[in-house]
């Protein structure tokens, strides 16, 4: 641990940015001696994330407002579609922008499923919010479940409380199930400010496994 703190205080001094730096580390809830490491080394748990599940039986029905249409993910808008995620993950905490190498990955690596990935539109044709998915086969036989991961969800922030997410979610939903797919899951920040928890809680989604980030300011600022 004290070479992997030197070496990240390396990294982050390397930058040559002006922002305050931190070290941060995800360990699950249930590992309490890596916990307690963190602690001895001054890191301080600052957030909780909760995988949350739900089986793919009695997929809700959601009305959709009539100036909104959900289509299926379009690689031609791929870099609209990056764009909309950074504006409308930017009042995430701890959230920082993608790049366009890093979506590339995320939308077109062996773990993307755009098949199950989709857009919100609204009237003028503009891409407002997205659901990109994830699938992980090599775990369908340790977890007993063929999982649709939700990678990412996002509404921008003034298309917001239109039930944008809970469409782009039913659309995933019947998705994985005519795939064969059991289950559906995500992650969720359990501070989440959009009230995404209690979205997630309102169709269906319920605890499945939690991790605590730890986090350890730096003293150096450049």
């Amino acid at each position: 641990m004290d070479w992997a703190t030197k070496h990240a205080e390396d990294l982050l001094n390397s930058t040559g940015r002006t922002l305050p730096k931190f070290i941060r580390a995800d360990v699950s809830q249930q590992n309490e001696s890596a916990a307690r490491l963190f602690a001895k080394m001054g890191m301080r748990a600052v957030r909780y994330e909760e995988d949350l599940i739900r089986s793919l039986e009695n997929i809700p029905e959601i009305r959709v407002p009539s100036e909104y249409t959900i289509t299926t993910w379009d690689m031609a808008r791929n870099e609209e579609a990056r764009t909309v995620k950074n504006l409308a993950f930017d009042d995430h905490w701890g959230s920082t922008p993608t790049s366009s190498e890093m979506w590339l990955q995320l939308t077109q690596g062996s773990t993307a499923r755009i098949g199950h990935s989709f857009f919100a539109l609204n009237q003028k044709n503009e891409i407002v919010g997205l659901l990109l998915t994830h699938r992980f086969e090599s775990d369908d036989e340790l977890l007993g479940m063929k999982i649709g991961w939700i990678d990412k969800l996002a509404t921008l922030a003034e298309h917001r409380k239109q039930s944008i997410g809970k469409n782009l979610l039913r659309h995933a939903l019947s998705s994985y199930l005519s795939d064969g797919l059991t289950h559906a899951a995500l992650t969720v920040d359990t501070q989440n400010p959009t009230g995404a928890y209690g979205l997630y809680e309102s169709i269906g989604f319920s605890f499945f496994r939690g991790k605590v980030t730890f986090e350890l300011s730096t003293a150096q600022t450049i």
